[in-house]
C-alpha cells in the first residue's frame, strides 16, 4: 500500500497544534499569546479564551492534514516496512537498510 507524503505545511500544523495541547495541561503553562496578540495566561472559565482557542485549533488542523502526518510516521515506524530499527530507542536506519 502507498501512503501519500505529508507536506511542510502538514507538518507545520502538527507543529502547532502539539505546541498548543503541550501548553495546555500542567506543568507547562499555557499563554494566550500563542493564540493572538493578547499577552495573560489562559483562563478555561473565560468564554472568550476558550472561543479563541477554538478557532485557533480549527484553524491549525484546517492548515495541512495532520492525518498524513500520522500516517507517515506510523508506516516509517512500522517494523513490517524494515525502515526503522525498532529495537532501538532513537530513529536509526533498520539494519537490513544499514548493511546495503
Amino acid at each position: 500500500m502507498k501512503v501519500a507524503k505529508c507536506t511542510q505545511q502538514d507538518i507545520d500544523s502538527l507543529w502547532d497544534i502539539a505546541g498548543i495541547l503541550t501548553r495546555l495541561f500542567p506543568p507547562n503553562s499555557f499563554e494566550i499569546a500563542h493564540l493572538d496578540e493578547h499577552d495573560y495566561m489562559f483562563d478555561w472559565d473565560d468564554p472568550d479564551d476558550i472561543s479563541r482557542l477554538r478557532q485557533r485549533l480549527k484553524d491549525s488542523v484546517n492548515a495541512g492534514n495532520i492525518l498524513r502526518c500520522v500516517s507517515n510516521l506510523d508506516t516509517l515506524l512500522s517494523p513490517d516496512n524494515h525502515v526503522v530499527d525498532p529495537n532501538s530507542d532513537v530513529l536509526e536506519l533498520h539494519p537490513d537498510l544499514k548493511n546495503k
